[in-house]
């Protein structure tokens, strides 16, 4: 069992300026394990992706709650440097003060490390691995 905060988990699929997701869950998804190693894999990739997708309820839901509706009815919060040149959204500092809460809090995932074996493991992974270090380890590097 790890204890991350929802920051961690929020991370693994970042969303950039130009509107592009670096995600990390597939990238690790996309590693070629052996099949005995790949059912633990998913089953971290799940419980991750579960945790993920609550974090994200709960960040569009303080959207719509701070938010300010838009034509097409959707609720939207401008932040400072926004690519819409638009002014910054009045609830700004309180949308940054819950969501920074809720970034800190943390939660327990449960789920047996995964365990590679280190011939397989190119170089290139090193810092996808180090991402996912809590949940992963790399025989021969103990």
């Amino acid at each position: 069992m790890a204890t991350v905060t929802n920051g961690y988990i929020f991370s693994l699929r970042m969303r950039q300026d130009d509107g592009s997701v670096i995600d990390y869950l597939a990238q690790l998804e996309a590693i070629d394990v052996p099949a005995k190693v790949g059912i633990y894999v998913q089953r971290l990739i799940k419980k991750l992706s579960a945790t993920y997708a609550e974090i994200e309820t709960a960040r569009v839901d303080l959207v719509n709650k701070l938010g300010e509706k838009g034509e097409d009815g959707k609720a939207r919060l401008y932040l400072p440097g926004n690519k819409e040149g638009m002014p910054v959204s009045p609830n700004y500092v309180q949308f940054m003060q819950e969501f920074t809460e809720l970034m800190a809090e943390t939660t327990d995932i449960e789920v047996k490390p995964v365990i590679l074996p280190g011939d397989t493991v190119a170089p290139s992974l090193t810092r996808l691995l180090t991402i996912f270090e809590l949940f992963v380890i790399v025989e021969g590097t103990e």
